[in-house]
């Protein structure tokens, strides 16, 4: 439901409605002219697939001005879209670099956060991905979120944070070993074999555009 009234240029809209179903790997389409290139790249190569469904969408205000982030329009038009979210793969350092056949390599830095169930919300140029369960290497995540605070910010970060619940301590030192913490640590995990559990909280502060750059606490 909705209305478009022209008010010159892109006019101004006024829609609140619901999309069925949605596909995660295609979001950066629909960013083409809103978000820095290098952005749009990564939604491109970090969502590798998944699901959206029961999708609610307002976007209200003058589209001359989208995404209404400037000082002068901030707060003048909103733009949100909130929906479920299955069987998601989320690359989130991803390579960029493609294969023979033209697909992107994947989980070349980290390991893919893959069965992601939850929802992805974009609140103005705010992305954030809250899921309830995921699985990573072999360990079944609990609770995992991402961000990325500002899509069109020059110096865009991707936030994550995610809890690993109690694992065998082998899923855990694969999960490393795989990491750019393994290479840190001289590729100490490589040949270690471990018996028992384990738990993992893990911290990741990633810049999109220097992603070697990547802060990790857990």
């Amino acid at each position: 439901q909705g209305s478009w009234t022209d008010t010159g240029g892109a006019g101004t809209i006024d829609v609140t409605g619901k999309a069925h179903r949605g596909r995660a790997q295609d979001v950066w389409l629909f960013m083409q002219l809103v978000i820095p290139k290098d952005v749009r790249d990564w939604l491109q190569a970090g969502l590798v697939r998944g699901r959206g469904d029961n999708c609610d969408v307002v976007l209200k205000g003058d589209l001359n001005d989208f995404p209404w982030q400037s000082e002068a329009t901030r707060g003048k038009g909103t733009f949100y879209i909130k929906t479920d979210v299955s069987g998601v793969a989320l690359d989130y350092v991803p390579s960029h670099r493609r294969d023979a056949e033209g697909h992107f390599e994947r989980g070349s830095s980290w390991p893919l956060l893959t069965d992601i169930s939850g929802t992805l919300t974009f609140r103005g140029m705010e992305m954030t991905v809250e899921a309830n369960s995921a699985d990573t290497q072999g360990a079944h995540v609990t609770r995992a979120w991402a961000q990325i605070p500002s899509l069109i910010d020059s110096n865009a970060r991707l936030l994550v944070d995610g809890e690993v619940e109690t694992t065998a301590l082998s899923n855990g030192v694969a999960y490393l070993a795989k990491s750019p913490v393994g290479a840190i640590l001289g590729n100490a995990f490589a040949k270690t074999k471990a018996n028992g559990d384990i738990g993992l909280n893990l911290k990741l502060d990633i810049p999109l555009l220097h992603a070697e750059d990547t802060r990790v606490q857990g």
